[in-house]
């Protein structure tokens, strides 16, 4: 169904505020696109829910939570209009080598508490909605933290994307790393 990504969202924000709130994180939001996406309303408040729960956990006591919406293009195909969705935190950042690892499934960087699934799921139903999704990450001592960014096509329809099929890393395949 067409659905409003900042409704879903918030959904999502009002879930976890009280994992936020006993943290002491203050969430910024910023929500510029009216626009709607052809989504299954669960699928995506599952993908909101794993980029925000990733957040809430890497955050520490009174850090911060960036959350924003708004309408662009693909970086990787510029006649692609669609939604970007990003998730950040102000927490200790994600080192390079264990960047590498991550949507690999099984692995966690969480010992016991995770799985190894949250990264890769939300990457293969990113994927089938034409989608990207892209990192950022400083372990910076000065400026530190993570940004998980999803785009959401909402000029193309929905696809298959076999998980566990061999990909291609050719620009416009919906792959980003």
């Amino acid at each position: 169904v067409r659905a409003r990504i900042d409704e879903l969202l918030e959904e999502v924000l009002s879930l976890y505020s009280r994992r936020m709130m006993e943290k002491n994180l203050r969430v910024e939001r910023q929500y510029d696109c009216p626009e709607e996406a052809l989504v299954y309303p669960g699928e995506m408040r599952q993908v909101l829910s794993n980029l925000v729960t990733n957040a809430v956990e890497a955050s520490s006591p009174n850090g911060r939570l960036r959350v924003r919406v708004r309408g662009t293009r693909s970086c990787c195909d510029r006649g692609v209009r669609g939604i970007r969705v990003s998730v950040g935190d102000n927490g200790s950042g994600i080192p390079a080598e264990v960047q590498r690892r991550l949507g690999e499934p099984f692995f966690t960087t969480k010992g016991q508490r995770g799985t190894g699934l949250g990264l890769w799921v939300t990457r293969a139903i990113v994927q089938r909605y034409g989608g990207e999704m892209q990192l950022r990450s400083s372990v910076d001592p000065r400026r530190h933290g993570t940004v998980f960014s999803i785009f959401l096509p909402t000029n193309l329809r929905p696809r298959v994307v076999e998980i566990g099929a061999p990909h291609s890393n050719e620009p416009g395949n919906g792959r980003s790393e």
